[in-house]
């Protein structure tokens, strides 16, 4: 199994060293295959353009709603 947490913190380093979106959803696809998933598995990625440095990490606040917080779902 891969958890959104796990599967960010993967997809934020290969982002930063430059990795298309492309290449980083089929690393997380193949990740969670050799974790034995017991489902099946769908991954989307979706590049929004934080470059190298990647966005900043959000600190609460902001947006509220059920996820707790602004536009950084799964924290930092």
């Amino acid at each position: 199994m891969l958890s959104s947490r796990d599967a960010v913190a993967y997809a934020r380093a290969d982002f930063r060293r430059g990795c298309p979106a492309a290449d980083v959803a089929e690393k997380l696809a193949h990740l969670a295959l050799k974790r034995h998933t017991a489902d099946n598995v769908t991954v989307v990625v979706v590049d929004l353009g934080g470059g190298k440095e990647g966005w900043p990490e959000h600190k609460g606040g902001g947006g509220g709603g059920k996820m707790g917080g602004g536009w950084n779902l799964f924290g930092g």
